[in-house]
């Protein structure tokens, strides 16, 4: 189980504060993985900085976001618009399924 209180952000949020005190403070893919946390795409770099969303707060879903996360609540300032678009576009990356391959 993680230590939330120990992954709590420490500085503080440069805009939109409800937004950020979903995320817990950066620490690279590597020392995520030692932590225990599952679902890490292998080709994450260990020392890849990673900050995990909960955008419902603790016991809801949870997200390992990279830096390229952040791009996007700067253009808007919300969790859930961010999330949407990256896991959007992480769908759309996957390869199409064939439809004839399927018996």
């Amino acid at each position: 189980m993680l230590d939330r209180g120990a992954l709590a952000r420490t500085e503080a949020a440069p805009r939109c504060p409800r937004v950020f005190a979903a995320h817990s403070r950066a620490l690279p893919v590597g020392q995520w993985r030692a932590l225990g946390l599952a679902g890490i795409p292998s080709a994450w770099a260990d020392d890849l900085p990673a900050v995990l969303v909960e955008p419902d707060g603790a016991g809801g879903p949870a997200y390992l976001t990279l830096p390229n996360y952040r791009a996007l609540l700067q253009y808007n300032c919300s969790n859930f618009y961010a999330l949407s678009v990256a896991l959007l576009a992480d769908r759309l990356a996957q390869p199409e399924a064939d439809p004839d391959a399927q018996g």
